[in-house]
This record gives structure tokens, C-alpha cells and sequence, in this order.
């Protein structure tokens, strides 16, 4: 099966998992410590254990290495291929029947962001899934596709503010930027928010602190990197950016090359 295709189903397979429980009306329950330390839920574990099951289908998982929220880091032996997974990413959100909250997928023939070739985002409460593989971008019908906003002032931002719980200079950075938007959302899911700049809704997001583990963000980037949009990771160039980690980054998304050049002078990276 074609990767995109691969990542489709199990999507799709993660949302009827999901909306079967929210009828059920224990998709919110929590159960236990998640690979990463979370609180996990039913939904969590469930559309995990979907997707994985999914993808079995047509991947030897075995053959592996796999990174995922609940599960935590399983490495092949024999590695073929690096699978992130995450099943519900903004899982406060779904708790709290606020909106926001979504799954993603990546796979990629190396241990590096370079070598994803297939990703995935889907958001849970609209329905609306991206996907990115060596085909291109499939966008939800009607979407225009990454916005040319170009005005830092003008743009629509998300913008996480653990920066302003850090010490001073990253505190101070985080103002800076404050000071310089007019429109700033913080949605909740890191997945959803990355989708948003795909889809023109969003212009940017900006989390100046490493806050962010790769399965977070990954499947995203990768969308967003197939559409020609930028993207910083901090110190690293992003192409090089470790995927079988616990390590967290820092990340800044944008739909155009002059509004990254407009955030990365204001908060001086």
C-alpha cells in the first residue's frame, strides 16, 4: 500500500476508535502513565493501539522502530523504518471538550527528519486530515493552502508561553514577541496548530523553548516542509533533527520565508 494511503487508514481507524468511545462516554477517562510520563487516557490508548494495528497490516512493525506517546520508544533490532505515532494530541483539550485536539503520523527511512517520506495529521473534532508523502499534499476540499501573509503584525499566531515560566532571557524573548503580535491564539495541540498553517488558517507558530517531543510535531512538520513553508528548531538544522529520542525541541512554523525572517529578528535567533 502507498505510505500516504497506509496513514490514511490508520487515521481513519484511530477516528472511528475515538468516536466510538466518546459515545461510550469513557474516552476521557484516565488510566495510566503513558511511555512519556503523561497521564494517559482510554482515547489515548485505544486509538493507539488502533493505529499500530493498522499500519501492521502492510508494515512489519517488528522491523521498526517506534516512537510513540503511549507505548514510549520500541526498537528493531532490524531497523527498516522510524514510525512516530501520536493518537491524541492535545488530550487536555479532549477532557475538556474544547475543540482542539488531533493525531499524527510519520514515517521515515532513517533516524532523521531528512529521510520522513509519509506524514499525517488529522484533526478530531472538524474530521479534516492532511497528508504528505513523495506525491505531494493532499489538502481538505475547499482549503487554499498556506497563507502569503507577510506583515508579523497582520498575521494570526499561535504561540505556546511555557517561555514565560523559563528564566529571564527566554522570558524576555517571549515578550518581545508578545509586544509585535496583534492576533495570538494558543490552541492546545501542537498536531492541529501545525495542520492550521496548511491550511491557511494560521499563519505561524512560534514555541521559542524546547517544550516539544518529536511525535508532537513531526508528522506537521513534515506536511508543512512538502508545502515549502519554514521551519527553526532552535541550534539544529531541522533536516537533521533526531527522531528516536525522549529529547524535546524548541519550534517555530510559518506559511511564508518573510514572516520567519520577522520572528527570528524580533526574538534574536
Amino acid at each position: 500500500m502507498d505510505p500516504s494511503e497506509l496513514i490514511r487508514t490508520a487515521l481513519a481507524r484511530a477516528m472511528e476508535v475515538y468516536r466510538e468511545l466518546e459515545r461510550k462516554g469513557t474516552a476521557a477517562q484516565r488510566v495510566r502513565r503513558g511511555g512519556f510520563g503523561d497521564m494517559a487516557t482510554v482515547a489515548d490508548l485505544m486509538c493507539e493501539e488502533a493505529i499500530m494495528r493498522e499500519l501492521s497490516k502492510s508494515i512489519d512493525l517488528r522491523r521498526c522502530t517506534v516512537v510513540a506517546e503511549e507505548s514510549g520508544i520500541i526498537r528493531a533490532e532490524q531497523e527498516d523504518l522510524v514510525v512516530l505515532i501520536d493518537p491524541v494530541d492535545g488530550s487536555t483539550n479532549m477532557r475538556r471538550k474544547l475543540r482542539h485536539f488531533g493525531a499524527g503520523i510519520a514515517i521515515s527511512s532513517s533516524q532523521r527528519f531528512k529521510d520522513v517520506f509519509a506524514a499525517g495529521v488529522l484533526d478530531f473534532y472538524s474530521g479534516e486530515l492532511v497528508l504528505a508523502g513523495d506525491d505531494g499534499v493532499e489538502l481538505p476540499e475547499g482549503a487554499s493552502g498556506p497563507s502569503d501573509v507577510e506583515d508579523l503584525r497582520e498575521s494570526v499566531v499561535s504561540l505556546d508561553f511555557r517561555a514565560a515560566k523559563r528564566g529571564p532571557r527566554d522570558a524576555e524573548r517571549y515578550l518581545a514577541i508578545l509586544r509585535n503580535l496583534k492576533h495570538i491564539r494558543n490552541l492546545g495541540s501542537s498536531l492541529v496548530e501545525l495542520e492550521q498553517i496548511a491550511l491557511g488558517v494560521l499563519d505561524a507558530y512560534i514555541c521559542l523553548t524546547p517544550e516539544m517531543r518529536v511525535f508532537d510535531i513531526v508528522p506537521g512538520m513534515y506536511v508543512l516542509k512538502r508545502l515549502g513553508c519554514p521551519l527553526w528548531t532552535g541550534g539544529t538544522d531541522p533536516e537533521g533533527m533526531e527522531l528516536v529520542t525522549r529529547n524535546r525541541y524548541p519550534l517555530i512554523a510559518t506559511s511564508n520565508a518573510r514572516l520567519m525572517q520577522q520572528i527570528l529578528a524580533v526574538v534574536g535567533a
